[in-house]
């Protein structure tokens, strides 16, 4: 890039992400706010996903109302920091089944080309 827009050191911005983990997910205002108002604009959205990646997912605040609205698709939280991520017996408690949790990179997606229908990202895609 350039001096005004300097690359992002991932090491770095997932040390940060790491230690701010445990209170992240009550610190985060905007982006619960915004993770509302994406949720309202999908009744625009006439779609049936059956796999949905949650990219950039943080504590995945957005992936129990994904999982309410498209019943039966499996949704997957994907964020670079592990402890961001839910543990696994609180993702299948809180959010049931067809939820699961990958720490993964932007950059890398462990998944299969044309394997996801729907992607959602709430205010992470400036990371990558």
């Amino acid at each position: 890039m350039n001096e005004r827009f300097p690359t992002i050191d991932p090491a770095a911005a997932r040390r940060r992400f790491i230690r701010a983990a445990p209170t992240y997910d009550r610190a985060a205002r905007l982006e619960t706010e915004v993770g509302e108002r994406l949720l309202e604009r999908l009744d625009y959205v006439k779609i049936a996903p059956r796999r949905i990646l949650d990219a950039g997912s943080g504590p995945a605040r957005e992936t129990e109302g994904l999982t309410r609205r498209y019943r039966g698709a499996q949704v997957i939280a994907l964020d670079f920091a592990l402890p961001m991520l839910p543990r696994r017996g609180a993702i299948a408690r809180w959010l049931g089944r067809g939820a699961s949790g990958i720490c993964g990179d932007f950059h890398r997606l462990p998944l299969a080309a044309g394997s996801v229908d729907l992607v959602w990202c709430n205010l992470a895609l400036h990371w990558a």
